[in-house]
């Protein structure tokens, strides 16, 4: 199989092409750990549902919550748990109140 990716690439010049499609993998899949902390940080707080969804090249992030009573206390938890995680401002964290 190392063989034929090899021949292949050898046939075919991806060029710049590989560079952003491996830079965007990466980011992608570097957002996708982050989210999935954060989900689960918050919920280890007693939060039954989250979901972070990062956006705007990894620095602002909605998080959904299930909670029917959303206190200031929870709020600040979740937005330290999000800025700790993407390194971003607690302007850069929008919290939703699903319920």
């Amino acid at each position: 199989q190392i063989l034929m990716l090899t021949e292949t690439s050898d046939k075919y010049d991806f060029g710049s092409f590989r560079s952003k499609d491996i830079d965007a993998f990466i980011e992608y899949y570097n957002d996708t750990i982050n989210e999935n902390k954060i989900e689960t940080l918050v919920t280890a707080k007693g939060i039954n549902n989250c979901l972070a969804i990062i956006n705007e090249n990894s620095k602002k992030i909605d998080i959904i919550v299930d909670v029917e009573d959303l206190t200031d206390t929870i709020i600040l938890q979740i937005k330290e748990i999000a800025t700790s995680q993407l390194g971003c401002s607690f302007e850069d964290v929008t919290i939703i109140q699903s319920n």
